[in-house]
């Protein structure tokens, strides 16, 4: 339960593709000037994180060890990607002390951070920061960069070298040959944290997944500390309340998707079916989220296969028949106002998406209510959901040259700062001081007063995570909604060969992707008749489809997976 980043702007829904989808890493920003260019058709480090092979990996890793502080009401459910974050229903009203003692030195460390949201008070003027550091012994001095400018920012300064004791890249900020640049800018920390001393010294980091652990490790060596985690991508929403008085069910299969869009349309009272689907148009007819490894052991993408082709041909019937709303068909991004201002009542967003509409829109309209539709075929059989091709939003790295104690340390404080909900630790990183930056509301859920408004931001959460949970108690009914819909569909995860990869594609074909993306669009929205898909199909694999193949086989053959 972490606090919620602000609606709007682009940065914020790329922040929120990330976190509950995950998309492929970006060269972000100039190339870093320390670094030389890698080999033609190299991987630029790719397997488990950058070029571990699977039994290499897990020596490297701290032992997965869960944090069973506080018994949730709703138990995670185990799925082929691993447990689901468990639910609960009352905020804890009696946190424990998750760590005893104090575990820092007195040390004084800079950190580098995003923020989508305005600037708090520094050091000195900001109580906050005043309280988590005296719990921690050590003082963190951050440097919130704005959002908008990060990607930027952060190649400029990593480049230079002049990057500060802590370092938080998102993952689509990483900037190009960023893996070669990590063994001279960073300090290496599996000796501190791999295998079972790592799980006895830094328990409550050893709770994260250990696919997010394997995320942080280039070449042979952990480097990366991650946060964020989330185990689906993006989702379609429906407003349920208004399904509920029209007396409506959820669709089984495409056509009964198609027959709801043609029944609730109604562009004459300012109502409109779908916004864009083409993410879960994709995942219902069952193409995969990138690339096939087909059983003779050659690669096909998405792009070429005949159910990405299908779900193109069925959003064509969507955009033809004017189910789309005006403004989505038009280009324009607004899916969040037109849908819970009821003017359109489908469309795809993240998980987060849900609590954070629940939140704009319960005070003033009680009734409101949404939810994604259970996962389900095109044709009513086993669906497949996708999952984050990236196990992690963010990871943080400490700064070369750091000495062994200086290491130790910051370990030990955000082994503090990665405590569970139910811990005092939680409840102080994420809100501040208790009856000063929070108070509590119905069912223990966290009141934030006017002081906390101005003063807590997410910043200590972005240099390490806490396990997932769904705690939006304040919410009535969504926790169960949210626990029993994640349960069903983990079932599904689709098994994807690229998640969980760093890979760098090679510089001239970059931009391929979101090129194609655009091609696409214009087939589904009829600026392009669908007489032209094989043609630019074909294009695509003589534009660097081809290339990027070959790119690829070599990567997953890198990273043991074909």
């Amino acid at each position: 339960m972490t606090p919620s980043l602000p609606a709007g702007g682009p940065n914020r829904r790329r922040f929120l593709s990330v976190l509950a989808a995950g998309t492929a890493m970006a060269a972000a920003g100039p190339v870093l000037t320390a670094c030389s260019a890698p080999d033609s058709g190299s991987a630029g480090g790719s397997g488990g994180g950058a070029g571990a092979d699977a039994s290499t990996l897990n020596d490297l890793l701290p032992t997965y060890t869960p944090t069973n502080i506080v018994t949730p009401d709703l138990p995670g459910v185990d799925g082929p990607a691993g447990p689901t974050p468990p639910g609960f229903l009352t905020y804890p009203a009696d946190p424990v002390r998750a760590v005893e003692g104090t575990p820092g030195a007195g040390s004084t460390f800079t950190a580098m951070t995003p923020a989508w949201w305005p600037i708090p008070p520094g050091l000195g003027s900001n109580s906050y920061y005043d309280a988590v550091n005296e719990r921690l012994g050590a003082t963190f001095q951050f440097n919130p960069v704005p959002g908008e400018d990060y990607g930027p920012k952060l190649s400029a300064t990593l480049a230079a070298s002049e990057h500060p004791d802590l370092t938080c890249i998102p993952n689509w900020d990483f900037p190009a040959r960023f893996t070669e640049a990590v063994p001279t800018l960073f300090e290496p920390i599996t000796e501190y944290l791999r295998g079972d001393k790592g799980a006895q010294d830094y328990p409550l980091l050893a709770g994260f997944p250990t696919t997010a652990w394997a995320f942080g490790v280039y070449g042979n060596e952990l480097y990366g500390i991650p946060s964020q985690f989330s185990m689906f991508g993006n989702v379609t929403y429906y407003r349920k309340d208004i399904f509920d008085q029209m007396g409506l069910a959820e669709p089984t299969n495409a056509d009964e998707l198609l027959a709801l869009g043609r029944e609730v349309n109604d562009p004459d009272n300012n109502r409109w079916a779908f916004g864009d689907l083409l993410w879960d148009a994709q995942r219902m007819f069952g193409a995969p989220q990138n690339w096939r490894i087909n059983s003779d052991g050659t690669l096909t993408n998405q792009i070429e296969t005949e159910e990405y082709r299908a779900a193109i041909e069925w959003l064509r019937i969507l955009y033809s028949e004017g189910l789309v709303h005006p403004d989505i068909a038009g280009g324009q991004s607004n899916g969040k106002d037109l849908f819970e201002s009821g003017r359109m009542l489908m469309y795809a967003d993240s998980i987060g998406a849900w609590h954070e509409a629940l939140g704009r829109q319960l005070a003033n309209n009680p009734d409101f209510q949404m939810q994604p539709f259970k996962p389900f075929a095109h044709d009513g059989g086993t669906p497949i959901v996708y999952g984050p091709t990236l196990p992690a939003a963010f990871l943080t790295f400490i700064k070369k040259g750091t000495p062994p104690e200086k290491v130790q340390e910051i370990l030990r404080c955000l082994n503090l700062l990665a405590a569970p909900l139910g811990t005092q630790e939680y409840d102080l990183a994420l809100y501040g001081a208790e009856g000063t930056h929070w108070t509590r509301g119905e069912k223990n859920a966290p009141q934030v007063t006017d002081l906390g408004r101005s003063e807590v931001t997410l910043t200590y959460g972005f240099l390490v995570g806490s396990p997932s949970v769904i705690a939006h108690v304040q919410y009535p009914g969504y926790v169960e909604a949210l626990h029993a819909w994640q349960s069903e569909a983990a079932q599904y995860i689709d098994d994807d060969p690229k998640r969980g990869l760093h890979v760098e594609e090679p510089a001239d074909l970059v931009g391929l992707a979101t090129e194609y993306e655009e091609r696409v669009k214009d087939v589904y929205r009829g600026r392009v008749d669908i007489s032209e898909w094989d043609s630019i199909v074909a294009s695509w694999r003589r534009d660097g489809g081809d290339r990027l193949r070959e790119f690829y086989a070599g990567v997953f053959q890198e990273a043991g997976r074909m």
